[in-house]
């Protein structure tokens, strides 16, 4: 896997070209059904690369005037779904315990290997896999998200250091007060072999990003979709500003499926969404009338102060479908829907309440005007759209009769 490749091609001028093809340039076209190469015999060869979806969502936005920069985080998860194999092997981090151990792994000291395999054991409890923890431990190393390593003690400083399996030498340097040190070679037991998160996959560098990779995960779900997803991002024109932590072009199926929506998501771990990231995804409905709007946590419920800002925005956006309007439906993703490996029905069955009601119902959440339906009932205290836009006509006839009375 050499970065992310698209799964949904956009309407576009024959300017995509150059992301898809190596000949042929003036002879692409992108339609709803996809890109048509208007060949000049029956037995023209074409020679294409699968485009990658950086490629195809820059050209994208430039072709509506944005000028787009991927941001340090955008670059970070783009390393990470790199290492995980593509958005199918982002299930492996779709699990709270596995956040959490990751967590516990950026520690100086790290876990030894039995640490690891009890805490991963416990995820599979926990969310009722059915794979065994040494394949976990070893999907996990495979990817790079662990490292092995011997934690020894030096005997100048008493400090410990912790040393990567190629670091080790017959001579050790310790990175505390700098002298060099011979390993306990005739006590061997002295070492202790942990293993620590590496590079991307530490908490502290990957921040938001595990949400985002996450969010891909459920839109991409279970119904095969089409979805290029873009990163983090800032993008620019005319002097103003927008950025998203995911943006996407997204159809709910690959199948005779020619509708295509853009998607904007706004990812926090396990923070809080703050007025800022609603004005974020604010101006991005303005700038692209339409777009979905995500707002993604790892946490399990939102704040009274989330719900608040949010539902502003949400309900903005409802008065704009009542009068008929391009509106942005506004999707509330938790950690309940995000950590689950078996789609967002199976998640809710046996919470009681409002969960189980949409579970019993069976509707397709892929599609995603129904989704943010439901979210906003869920995690926003909203009616359905069908009850609030009744109660909404009844208000709109019972002024117009009181002005008539009073004419």
């Amino acid at each position: 896997v050499t970065g992310v490749q698209t799964c949904a091609l956009p309407i576009c001028t024959r300017e995509l070209s150059s992301a898809i093809g190596r000949s042929g340039y003036l002879n692409w076209r992108f339609s709803k059904s996809g890109p048509v190469f208007l060949a000049h015999r029956k037995d023209d060869l074409i020679f294409l690369d699968l485009p990658r979806a950086e490629s195809v969502m820059t050209e994208w936005f430039r072709e509506r005037g944005w000028k787009v920069s991927l941001s340090g985080p955008g670059r970070i998860a783009a390393q990470l779904i790199k290492q995980l194999g593509g958005t199918y092997g982002t299930s492996w981090l779709a699990h709270k315990g596995v956040i959490d151990l990751l967590g516990e792994l950026e520690k100086e000291a790290g876990l030894p290997r039995q640490a690891v395999i009890g805490k991963l054991k416990k995820v599979i409890s926990d969310d009722d896999l059915h794979f065994d923890s040494e394949r976990f431990l070893e999907r996990l190393i495979e990817a790079n998200a662990l490292r092995l390593g011997a934690r020894i003690q030096c005997p100048i400083c008493t400090r410990h250091n912790w040393y990567e399996l190629n670091a080790l030498e017959y001579k050790l340097a310790c990175r505390f007060c700098l002298s060099e040190f011979e390993p306990p070679l005739a006590s061997p037991r002295k070492i202790e072999w942990t293993y620590r998160a590496h590079g991307p996959f530490a908490s502290s560098i990957a921040q938001g990003s595990f949400t985002v990779l996450l969010t891909l995960k459920f839109l991409s779900g279970n119904h095969d979709p089409g979805i290029t997803p873009l990163f983090s991002y800032k993008a620019v024109k005319d002097g103003k500003e927008l950025e998203a932590d995911l943006t996407c072009l997204y159809k709910r199926s690959t199948w005779r499926e020619t509708g295509m929506q853009v998607v904007h998501a706004e990812c926090k771990s396990f923070n809080y969404f703050e007025k800022r990231d609603v004005d974020r995804l604010g101006d991005l409905a303005k700038a692209f009338p339409g777009a979905v709007l995500v707002f993604a946590t790892l946490n399990e419920s939102l704040e009274t102060a989330e719900r608040k800002m949010i539902g502003t925005l949400a309900r903005v956006e409802r008065e704009k479908r009542s009068r008929g309007i391009p509106y942005s439906p506004v999707v509330v993703l938790t950690g309940i829907e995000l950590f689950s490996s078996r789609g967002v029905l199976r998640c809710w069955n046996g919470m009681g309440g409002l969960y189980e009601e949409f579970h019993k119902r069976r509707l397709d959440f892929s599609d995603l005007h129904a989704l943010a339906d439901a979210t906003q009932q869920l995690y926003l205290g909203f009616q359905s759209w069908h009850e609030w836009s009744e109660v909404e006509r009844n208000k709109q006839l019972e002024h117009r009769a009181n002005a008539a009375q009073k004419m």
